[in-house]
């Protein structure tokens, strides 16, 4: 038929054949643009609560999808975070420093891009007013059962092995108990849940490990080194997102726990506000006043102090921060 059309007829043919074509074009690159990229997953160490806020509001609230990323936020369901990153199921993990730096040592080449803590949150409570670590010798401390065993080898290396720490599963209930007089817990969770149960929380009898040589970082965000040197904006996207997500839950607070609540009742898990919102206000105040998203030198220098000399000569601040 296009045969016997005169040269006309077949003129205009062609030019709209041309426009459709160069219009399908242009469309299959805008939809290319606008694109996300490939799905990826963030899996944290432990399950939803308020320690991971600004990642769960980045996740609910579209943060994430706002700056072109598919990203799954996924919890703690029994597989471990550095499992999941070997593995290739996660693309990002949450896990603290020295938890980091062991599995570093282990042979998993990841790195560090985003550090949220810059103040360990971790705590010896005692029954009795404590005023430094060496008060310890001679003590049985009670622990619970994820608590690193880097950081008991070091206590025990401190007070000259005088000392027994014991971990098991449900740490607050044996301290209430009354089974031990010494207890090493996190100030954003545990110590709250003692002060909810009746125990009387003084200055006396609270030992920082921020201020007893011990103030080592925790939480922050890690990747395989070949996932950062393939994704860099990736990386750059997620960072802006976690950041925004994080701003919003300290802007905005009760919003905050109405979706953090949410998310927990979602995941069938148990959930109090009240706690809740105060460990908001300690991660938060865990975060440090400067906001920096780096890990520093001296806290890397610091985290690395408490192993032998194999993480001291294998693991340089450069390989091992973004």
């Amino acid at each position: 038929m296009y045969s016997i059309l005169n040269d006309n007829m077949r003129g205009i043919i062609t030019r709209a054949l041309a426009v459709l074509v160069a219009l399908s074009i242009c469309s299959l690159l805008r939809a290319q643009s606008a694109a996300p990229d490939k799905e990826h997953v963030l899996y944290t160490f432990w399950t939803a609560q308020s320690q991971y806020a600004g990642y769960i509001i980045a996740d609910e609230e579209g943060l994430f999808d706002k700056e072109g990323l598919d990203l799954i936020l996924r919890h703690y369901d029994g597989t471990p975070a550095t499992d999941m990153l070997s593995s290739g199921r996660a693309d990002f993990i949450s896990l603290t420093l020295v938890d980091a730096l062991e599995a570093r040592l282990k042979g998993l080449d990841l790195v560090n891009i985003y550090q949220f803590m810059h103040e360990s949150s971790f705590v010896i409570v005692s029954r009795n007013p404590i005023k430094n670590l060496q008060e310890l010798r001679g003590k049985e401390i009670l622990t619970y059962r994820a608590f690193n065993n880097v950081l008991i080898d070091e206590i025990e290396k401190r007070l000259d092995g005088d000392v027994t720490i014991i971990d098991v599963y449900s740490c607050v209930d044996v301290f209430l108990a009354g089974a031990f007089d010494y207890l090493i817990c996190t100030s954003y969770n545990e110590l709250m849940q003692l002060e909810d149960s009746g125990f009387k929380i003084d200055r006396g009898n609270v030992l920082r490990f921020s201020q007893s040589g011990l103030n080592i970082p925790e939480d922050g965000i890690y990747v395989r080194r070949e996932f950062l040197e393939k994704n860099p904006e990736t990386v750059d996207k997620f960072i802006r997102a976690c950041e925004a997500g994080w701003a919003e839950a300290e802007t905005d607070p009760e919003h905050s726990l109405d979706i953090i609540t949410d998310k927990m009742s979602r995941n069938l898990l148990l959930r109090n506000r009240y706690h809740e919102r105060r460990m908001l206000a300690t991660m938060i105040r865990l975060r440090g006043k400067e906001k920096s998203t780096r890990l520093s030198r001296e806290e890397f220098d610091a985290a690395c102090a408490i192993f032998d000399d194999e993480a001291i000569n294998s693991i340089s601040f450069e390989s091992f921060t973004r």
